[in-house]
């Protein structure tokens, strides 16, 4: 019953115990006695199909559940490892959790269906499959963290948008496309030189989304940003990212 369902969900977060928590939520998302099993069922479905070009639908559920998993329970750091951080990441699954499954599973099929239609749609501009690859490299589900995915609806149509207007005035992409050039090859250069274990990946994935966020605001204003934008914002990061190097 739902109680006990409930309960013993609540146990495995209790415990972090992940094999628990995908399987009781995968009962709920196929529980045909919830009101809206069918629909997400049939929204899951549609995902894994759009999935396709990237691999089989094994690659899309497990993919898919481990970006879920890490969204739920992502905190800063947890070594050393407290109870205090133990807990939050508990309390932020209980959170996260609740309405997750349907949500996601309709955000992969809007995203996957949009890209989709862009690769055949004509309306593209110089340099557009160079930012389609750059938001879905290989095993982008699981690289790219649940709180971004969240955002690509819109740089998609940011990317739709601005294939539209550089049909109707090619000196205005191009002079927008030169004003951001400069960030793409910095940002190019910087991945090149870091190491693994280089800290400073935090600031080189702080750039890589602003840069997303700058093209928003150069290509399709009218979409909006996630937050503050601008060159001398992304100069700041960048001094961060090309600061010393770490010793060998």
């Amino acid at each position: 019953n739902r109680s006990t369902f409930a309960a013993e969900l609540n146990a495995a977060i209790d415990t972090l115990d992940i094999a628990t928590i995908v399987q009781y939520t995968l009962a709920e998302i196929f529980n045909p006695q919830h009101s809206s099993a069918a629909a997400m069922q049939k929204t899951f479905e549609e995902a894994r199909m759009h999935y396709l070009p990237f691999g089989g639908p094994k690659q899309f559920s497990e993919s898919a559940y481990q970006c879920l998993i890490s969204y739920l329970f992502a905190i800063p750091s947890y070594i050393p490892l407290q109870r205090e951080r133990f807990s939050r990441a508990k309390d932020q699954g209980r959170k996260r959790i609740i309405g997750l499954w349907e949500s996601s599973s309709q955000l992969f099929c809007d995203v996957l269906e949009s890209r989709q239609m862009m690769t055949l749609a004509m309306l593209t501009y110089s340099g557009f499959e160079q930012d389609l690859n750059s938001l879905f490299p290989p095993n982008w589900l699981v690289q790219v963290p649940y709180t971004r995915l969240r955002h690509y609806p819109r740089y998609l149509k940011a990317m739709q948008i601005r294939g539209e207007r550089a049909q109707s005035s090619l000196s205005k992409e191009r002079e927008k496309a030169a004003r951001l050039l400069p960030w793409n090859k910095a940002l190019s250069e910087a991945y090149r030189s870091l190491s693994a274990e280089d800290p400073r990946w935090a600031h080189w994935s702080e750039l890589r989304w602003m840069i997303e966020e700058y093209k928003v605001s150069l290509f399709a204003q009218e979409l909006g940003t996630a937050g503050p934008v601008s060159e001398k914002r992304l100069s700041k990061v960048l001094q961060c990212l090309e600061g010393p190097k770490t010793k060998k």
